[in-house]
């Protein structure tokens, strides 16, 4: 998937994590490809979203 920084309008790529160490109770978190941050969708948003996982 792909998402948006909207305070930068950065593009990154990104994907759904359940192993992340910010995931808690087998909740899926949004972790960013190339640095492994694990964000919150308050300061982004899904501009292209991830195949079947799409919601």
């Amino acid at each position: 998937m792909k998402i948006k920084n909207l305070l930068t309008g950065e593009i990154f790529k990104a994907h759904y994590s359940r192993d992340h160490p910010a995931s808690s109770y087998n909740q899926p978190v949004i972790v960013i490809d190339e640095t492994g941050e694990a964000v919150d969708l308050f300061g982004y948003e899904i501009v292209e979203p991830e195949g079947d996982n799409a919601t």
